[in-house]
């Protein structure tokens, strides 16, 4: 977990993890030179499979502080779990059993999506059956799990001033050009509320939202009728969707399935389309988040 200065959020996600039906874990919290009373909130858990380090140097996103993170972690396996993002009771075990059975390298799942002021969507795994990656998903962190032996051939995470699309998604297409096997597994594991779309959500230190769906999360009946709203609102959008929408993602599809053809990673051309400079996806996301 690579965290900054939002210690008052550690409740809902090191919450979730210990709330979870596989327990043979160690967290490894990393700070990027926290300054707020993180540490302290931290061993507040007073759990030994819980250990905090704070690095003497801010990076300013959460590619040092992962990097950092694997190269200290022990086990067999890694996940990754952004400190404003929850997981599901479900989460370790259901990702576990899906790369055991099937002997991949890494597993991505489904989350619902909490954006501020707008409908909840799905994102991750938004398929209906287990399937391969593709390299045009977009898969947050949060929701994968994955050999430790794949970071030896993929080797760490870019910092975003080096590339022009966000760095986790930057590391999950190289593991895919190493020829690992990378499953999407279509089971709502997580609540993720980006921090990217919340105006000063860091120098306000918003959590409001978290206490809510930190119950809804742990709520069996709640969080299955909030599945099944984005899953009715995805449905609906699909039935209701026009021609011209129909035809424009049909374009849009094969027109990422070239630039995967052409060693082009999709999202890399449509950000540099966007933000010319290196880091500026970021760094506009910092300057949203009140960085």
């Amino acid at each position: 977990m690579a965290t900054f200065n939002r210690s008052n959020l550690l409740q809902f996600s090191i919450g979730s993890l210990l709330k979870n039906s596989f327990q043979d874990w160690e967290l490894i919290v990393v700070g990027d030179c926290c300054t707020d009373d993180t540490e302290q909130v931290v061993a507040a858990f007073n759990d030994s499979r819980i250990q905090f380090i704070n690095l003497d140097k801010n990076v300013g996103e959460q590619s040092g502080p992962n990097n950092i993170g694997v190269s200290l972690a022990k086990g067999k396996y890694i996940a990754f779990l952004n400190h404003d993002d929850m997981w599901c009771s479900n989460h370790l075990q259901s990702s576990m059993e899906l790369l055991e059975k099937s002997d991949a390298d890494l597993v991505f799942s489904q989350a619902l999506w909490v954006p501020y002021q707008a409908p909840m969507s799905l994102s991750g795994a938004t398929v209906g059956h287990i399937q391969a990656y593709q390299p045009w998903m977009i898969a947050p962190a949060t929701l994968w799990l994955f050999k430790t032996t794949l970071t030896e051939k993929v080797g760490t995470w870019r910092l975003s001033r080096d590339i022009h699309s966000i760095p986790s998604q930057d590391w999950l297409y190289r593991a895919h050009q190493t020829g690992a096997k990378i499953l999407a597994n279509p089971v709502v594991t997580a609540v993720i509320l980006n921090s990217a779309t919340r105006i000063n959500a860091y120098s306000e230190r918003q959590m409001s939202e978290h206490e809510q769906w930190c119950k809804i999360a742990s709520d069996t009946a709640a969080l299955g009728q909030a599945v099944s709203s984005a899953y009715g609102a995805h449905l609906q959008n699909i039935i209701t969707m026009n021609v011209g929408l129909a035809i424009r993602r049909l374009l849009g599809l094969m027109g990422r399935k070239i630039l995967f053809k052409l060693q082009i990673f999709p999202p890399d051309l449509a950000y540099w389309l966007r933000y010319s400079r290196k880091g500026s996806v970021i760094k506009m996301a910092r300057k949203r988040r009140g960085l």
